[in-house]
């Protein structure tokens, strides 16, 4: 009798402890959106992005990214992006020659 009275005390303290593995998944795009699966699973397909997944207490979460992100700008932000640069550094910066910047 007491072996089943421990056995059933055990098997309640287990299950009423249990986490939920219900958790809720999140799948967002390269702009914050949400996003379904079906769009998710075929930019993950794509060469050109990158999927990141995190887990943490209530929910998966799906991101795409870009791979690689190359674009040109105008002119104006070009030289508003030289003058930032001038100001933060306080070098001298050629506006002749390219400006690379890498993001981590």
């Amino acid at each position: 009798m007491k072996n089943i009275l421990f056995l059933i005390l055990i098997l309640i303290s287990t299950v009423s402890f249990s986490q939920n593995p219900g958790k809720k998944e999140i799948l967002l795009d390269e702009n914050l959106n949400l996003i379904g699966l079906a769009e998710f699973k075929e930019k993950k397909k794509d060469r050109n992005y990158i999927s990141k997944f995190i887990e943490n207490d209530t929910a998966f979460i799906g991101k795409i990214s870009f791979r690689e992100a190359v674009g040109k700008i105008t002119p104006d932000l070009r030289l508003s992006v030289i003058n930032y640069l001038r100001k933060v550094t306080g070098l001298k910066i050629d506006s002749t020659k390219n400006i690379v910047i890498n993001f981590f």
